[in-house]
């Protein structure tokens, strides 16, 4: 008898947790959420879409890897110049191609030494890197970004991370 409730317990208990995974996993699925990337507020995270990237703006050479985010301006924000939208975008090439890059970048526009300060989703190895720094920037050279160019960005620069084949990408639309 008491093996038959302690058989009746687990099975009810068994039978509770299986209902409640299958009632969660419809919440999950409903059909009025979209849950792709073009339906994610601009500035809320990084993507890592190459091919979404390139709609946004024009990639000379592709990249290994990306990740890039889009930020409307903030209002009252007097640090930045005034802009409708801000996007950034970390491009890593393999050596061979990050040299091409810089070639390329060089022909349009001599390299400024500069800084850029991480943000929290920046690859790790970069926010460690600015770590070492002590001041949490990056250190590099920047060029005119101008043939990255795409509407509605018309504005920006780029920088190759100093030591790497990083490279971080601001533009401006305005």
């Amino acid at each position: 008898m008491k093996s038959a409730r302690v058989s009746i317990i687990l099975s009810l208990i068994f039978l509770g947790q299986l209902l409640s995974a299958c009632s969660g996993g419809a919440n999950n699925t409903n059909s009025t959420q979209p849950n792709s990337n073009q339906y994610r507020p601009a500035g809320s995270t990084a993507n890592d879409m190459v091919e979404e990237l390139e709609l946004l703006v024009t990639l000379p050479i592709e990249p290994e890897e990306t990740v890039w985010r889009e930020d409307p301006q903030t209002a009252g924000d007097t640090t930045q110049p005034p802009y409708t939208k801000k996007l950034t975008a970390i491009l890593k090439y393999p050596q061979a191609d990050a040299g091409k890059l810089a070639a390329l970048l060089e022909q349009s526009s001599p390299p400024l030494a500069t800084g850029i300060n991480t943000e929290s989703w920046f690859p790790a190895e970069l926010i460690a890197q600015s770590d070492l720094s002590g001041d949490d920037t990056l250190k590099g050279d920047s060029y005119s970004a101008a043939s990255f160019y795409r509407a509605p960005y018309s504005d920006g620069r780029i920088m190759r991370v100093e030591g790497t084949d990083y490279f971080i990408l601001e533009l401006y639309s305005r």
